[in-house]
């Protein structure tokens, strides 16, 4: 039994990206060992939705957000640089 809890706690730990990766390595390969390939499409799908967020949405939401921040910086540069 401790083996069970020792597994949900580690389950707990892990970050989200972890557990969708899990997820889709389990459809995937429950595809691969079954004759139903909508498990193998649902695993590949995570993967490649998990990958677009990555490399897409996370990268172009953090270029703006210091692309606002430095929009900001020099805003503020530019208000006071008449009080000097």
């Amino acid at each position: 039994m401790k083996l069970f809890k020792f597994f949900r706690w580690q389950w707990n730990r892990f970050e989200f990206w972890q557990k969708w990766w899990i997820c889709s390595m389990a459809f995937f390969f429950l595809g691969l060992f079954s004759d139903k390939l909508y498990f193998q499409a649902i695993g590949v799908s995570m993967l490649i939705f998990g990958i677009f967020k990555w490399l897409i949405w996370e990268g172009v939401s953090d270029s703006y957000k210091k692309f606002k921040e430095e929009q900001n910086t020099l805003f503020e540069v530019i208000k006071n640089s008449d009080k000097k």
